[in-house]
């Protein structure tokens, strides 16, 4: 089979979306926003919403929202709908092996596009930082 075929298409995400870096605070409870960013270059409603997976784990809600632009800093609609996901926290950390240093880790989306669509995958990755805050700073 001819190699292309096989590849993911690539998506782009936004972990924290809206936020202008790209930390995580491990001694943070709740959820983990992640965006898939649509455009002119992607509908993001060909996406299968069901398929989606962070590194190996389903989000606890999908919805569909203008919320950002790629490459800009906070939350600028840009005319385009994007995927809004929602996961848990300690999930995604316990499937990444957080602790308690800091460290720079790829987070990794995959799904498939609807079959309508080719039913292809798709594959995004965004660098994020992890970290633990220090006891002085948990008392600001």
């Amino acid at each position: 089979p001819d190699q292309k075929e096989c590849e993911p298409v690539s998506v782009l995400i936004n972990v924290r979306p809206g936020d202008c870096d790209s930390v995580i605070n491990l001694k943070a409870k709740g959820v983990l926003p992640v965006a898939v960013l649509g455009g002119e270059y992607f509908d993001i409603t060909q996406i299968e919403a069901n398929s989606l997976k962070l590194e190996g784990i389903s989000p606890l809600r999908v919805t569909f929202k203008d919320i950002t632009q790629p490459g800009v800093c906070g939350e600028i609609p840009d005319g385009h709908l994007d995927l809004m996901m929602k996961f848990n926290r300690n999930d995604i950390l316990n499937a990444i092996g957080g602790n308690d240093n800091t460290r720079k880790v790829s987070l990794s989306l995959t799904g498939n596009l609807k079959e309508e669509f080719g039913g292809e995958p798709i594959k995004g990755s965004q660098l994020i930082e992890l970290h633990f805050p220090s006891l002085r700073n948990t008392f600001k």
